[in-house]
C-alpha cells in the first residue's frame, strides 16, 4: 500500500523542502500539492513554482490539486477565474448567478485543462479533480444547480424536453450526474493528451456513489479512481458510522480493481474534536486500510495546522497520523 499526504504549501523552498523531507520520513512516496487559482499567479506563487521539483528531489511523487477549482470541486472556495470570467457563472432557476462555475460550460472545461497543462510544465506529475460538483444537497453550500442556457440547450438534446419545467422528474437528477460524468471524462481525456505519463485522478463524494461511482470508475483515461470515506463518519455532522466509511471504501478498491485502475482513499484528519484523535485517525485509519486500497491519503498535513480547518488539538491529531503511516509503512 501507498501512503500519501496532502501538502497546502508553504512559498519559500527552505520551508518547502524541510515538509517534503517530514513527509518521506513518515513513509510517504507519494505527495499531493494543493493550491488554489489565484497562487498560480500573482505575487506569492513561489510555493507553485517550486513544490514539484522539491518533492521529487526528495523522492516523492508529486501531484498537482487544483484546490476549490471555480469554487466547483472540492476545497478552499478562492477562484480568481471565477472573479475574471463571469460568463461561466451558474444560473440559478430563478435566473440569479452564483460565482461557481458550469460544468456544462465549456470555458469552465478549458481553463481547466490550460491549469493542468501548467502543472505538467511545473514538474507535477498528474492532476487531481476533486469531487466534481455535488449530487446532493449540501449544509453548507446548498443545491447544486444550473439553468444556464448551455445546460437548457445540452438538456434539450439530450432528453427533448425544458430543463426549468422538469425539476421533478427524474430525467433532472439523471441529467446532472450524466453531464458530472461527461466532465470527469472530457477533462481525463483532455489530461492524459498533455503528457503520456501525466496521471489523471478522481475521488468522488460519497453521496454521488449510486448514480456517478461505477461510470466513473470507468473512464478510459483516468488512472485512479477514489472517494472520502470519513464524511461518513459522525463527527463531520451528516451522520453516518465507521461501519459506513470501511464499506465505501472497499466498494472503491472493488469499482478501481473492476476497471484496472488504482485506488485511493481518504483519511480526515481535520476538525477532529478534541480527545477523538485516536478514534478517528488511527483506528478510523486502519479500518479503511482494511479495504486493501491501493494508496492511502490524509487531508491534511500537521492535521490543518495555519488552516481555517485545523483540528482542536493539532498535535495529538497528527501524532496518531504517523503512528498509522508508521504501522502501515512496515506491512
Amino acid at each position: 500500500m501507498k501512503l500519501g499526504m496532502s501538502y497546502v504549501s508553504e512559498h519559500i523552498p527552505e520551508h518547502i523542502h524541510e515538509d517534503m523531507k517530514a513527509i518521506v520520513d513518515m513513509g510517504c512516496t507519494q505527495v499531493l500539492a494543493a493550491f488554489t487559482d489565484p497562487s498560480l499567479y500573482g505575487g506569492i506563487n513561489g510555493a507553485f513554482r517550486r513544490a514539484g521539483e522539491i518533492g521529487r528531489r526528495n523522492g516523492l511523487t508529486v501531484y498537482a490539486q487544483i484546490w476549490g477549482y471555480a469554487n466547483t470541486f472540492g476545497g478552499g472556495k478562492v477562484s480568481k477565474f471565477m472573479l475574471e470570467d463571469t460568463s461561466v457563472w451558474r444560473v440559478r432557476a430563478d435566473g440569479s448567478r452564483i460565482a461557481r462555475g458550469c460544468l456544462n460550460n465549456p470555458g469552465f472545461m478549458e481553463y481547466f485543462e490550460k491549469l493542468a497543462r501548467k502543472c505538467f510544465e511545473r514538474g507535477y506529475q498528474g492532476i487531481y479533480i476533486d469531487g466534481p460538483g455535488r449530487m446532493h444537497d449540501d449544509k453548507r453550500q446548498g443545491r447544486e444547480r444550473c439553468f444556464c442556457q448551455y445546460c437548457q440547450d445540452k438538456f434539450r438534446r439530450q432528453y427533448g424536453g425544458d430543463l426549468l419545467a422538469s425539476q421533478s422528474a427524474p430525467e433532472f437528477e439523471e441529467f446532472a450526474a450524466r453531464g458530472l460524468v461527461e466532465f470527469v471524462a472530457e477533462a481525463c481525456s483532455r489530461a492524459s493528451k498533455i503528457a503520456p505519463n501525466f496521471r489523471t485522478i478522481c475521488c468522488m463524494w460519497p453521496k454521488s456513489k449510486q448514480a456517478c461511482w461505477e461510470p466513473v470508475s470507468a473512464i478510459r483515461d483516468l488512472d485512479v479512481f477514489g472517494t472520502y470515506p470519513y464524511w461518513h463518519l459522525p463527527y463531520v455532522g451528516y451522520g453516518g458510522s465507521l461501519e459506513a466509511a470501511a464499506a465505501d471504501a472497499t466498494l472503491t478498491q472493488q469499482l478501481a480493481a473492476k476497471h484496472g485502475k488504482e485506488s485511493w482513499i481518504w483519511l480526515g484528519a481535520y476538525e477532529i474534536p478534541k480527545g477523538r484523535e485516536k478514534e478517528i485517525v488511527y483506528e478510523g485509519g486502519k479500518a479503511l486500510a482494511a479495504s486493501g486500497c491501493n494508496a492511502i491519503y490524509t487531508w491534511t498535513y500537521r492535521s490543518g495546522l495555519g488552516l481555517d480547518e485545523e483540528s482542536d488539538d493539532h498535535e495529538a491529531s497528527w501524532t496518531q497520523v504517523k503512528r498509522l503511516y508508521r504501522e502501515l509503512a512496515s506491512t
